[in-house]
């Protein structure tokens, strides 16, 4: 395990410079403001209100997956890509269906054979950004704890400034551990369904919970 590296500060435009006059953007650049724009106005608002979402199924868990993924990229056209999602979850409760999902939505996700690292600790995928798989399942100590994010995790992270990571069993992680910016997803099972609860920590997975929110997903649930 290596130590936890500061977070990187989050991309925004600049605030110091000028304001560009309209007709200084391209097309491209105007909708990426429009997008920034938008998604500013919720990042705030659900970054700390869980998003509970019911997966009635494999095929509904796989669904929610591809729109998790969609989500993602939509952040990254806006500048905020979200490093890290974290799931939580026992046996059974469809965390690798859910990154089978997330992967398949991502761009060149089609070729990539998505299957449970519990073995091999981390599985890394051809996708655009490029994912890393990890799972910390085997990763246990006396006291039930991972010794931390797994070296190839980090390797990934120092080739790809874009890599995103996926964590299995993130409840084995210490506190200590965590990344100070990601995504919780939380899945329970529930009479033979499932429940995904999505926490955001920091903007970009604000922005993530935003944009599924806004696409018609469950409404948010306040923490008491």
């Amino acid at each position: 395990m290596r130590p936890q590296q500061a977070e990187a500060a989050p991309r925004k435009f600049a605030e110091d410079s000028s304001p560009l006059a309209e007709a200084d953007l391209s097309a491209g650049q105007k909708r990426t403001v429009s997008l920034y724009c938008r998604f500013m106005n919720t990042a705030e608002a659900f970054s700390k209100a869980p998003l509970t979402v019911p997966l009635a199924d494999v095929p509904a868990t796989l669904a929610f997956g591809k729109r998790v993924g969609q989500a993602l990229l939509a952040a990254r056209d806006v500048g905020c890509p979200l490093r890290f999602i974290l799931l939580f979850g026992e046996l059974g409760s469809g965390k690798t269906t859910l990154t089978r999902g997330i992967v398949e939505a991502l761009p060149g996700g089609e070729n990539a054979e998505v299957s449970s690292p519990s073995f091999t600790v981390c599985n890394e995928y051809p996708t655009r950004p490029l994912v890393i798989h990890c799972d910390l399942y085997r990763d246990e100590d006396a006291g039930g704890f991972a010794s931390g994010l797994p070296d190839e995790a980090w390797d990934v992270l120092e080739r790809s400034a874009s890599a995103l990571v996926l964590v299995e069993w993130a409840q084995r992680l210490r506190p200590a551990d965590l990344p100070l910016e990601r995504l919780d997803i939380r899945l329970e099972s529930c009479h033979e369904k499932h429940v995904a609860t999505l926490i955001a920590y920091g903007e970009a997975a604000g922005l993530v919970i935003g944009e599924l929110i806004r696409s018609g997903w469950s409404s948010p649930r306040r923490a008491r």
